[in-house]
């Protein structure tokens, strides 16, 4: 839950991409320190990225680079909470086999098609019952 850039060294300095959450502009705040990069380019949520470094100098350019990306990061603790996304509030009264095959005609979910995410709000949890091994009972 916090931006992250993976580099590795190449034939002429460091290559790498980065992936971000969505309180962090990963493309604006690198275009902040553009001058860094041989090249870069990306979106809100991810970027590639090359940085010139002499053999033997590429710790201390990555040093630099991060120094640099997290001076200007500009993010809170609140900022690094995992955010969940509920497509829709569906009362646990309305689902039935027929809506799970509905869901499931929507398949195969992956990366450009996630499963959706239904939620029930104001429950109340009256019994939970743990089944395995221990079979542990909260009431």
């Amino acid at each position: 839950q916090r931006p992250v850039f993976v580099l590795t060294k190449g034939e002429k300095g460091l290559k790498g991409s980065g992936r971000s959450i969505p309180a962090y502009h990963m493309f604006q705040k690198m275009n902040e320190v553009a001058f860094y990069f041989s090249k870069f380019g990306g979106h809100a949520m991810a970027a590639g990225l090359s940085v010139d470094a002499k053999p033997g100098e590429e710790e201390k350019a990555i040093q630099s680079l991060r120094i640099a990306l997290n001076e200007g990061a500009g993010l809170t603790e609140e900022d690094c909470i995992p955010t969940v996304y509920i497509d829709a509030v569906m009362p646990i009264y309305q689902l039935d086999v027929r809506v799970v095959q509905m869901l499931e005609e929507l398949a195969p979910y992956g990366t450009g098609n996630p499963r959706p995410l239904l939620a029930q709000k104001n429950l109340l949890l009256k019994r939970c019952q743990i089944l395995g091994k221990n079979k542990m009972l909260f009431e």
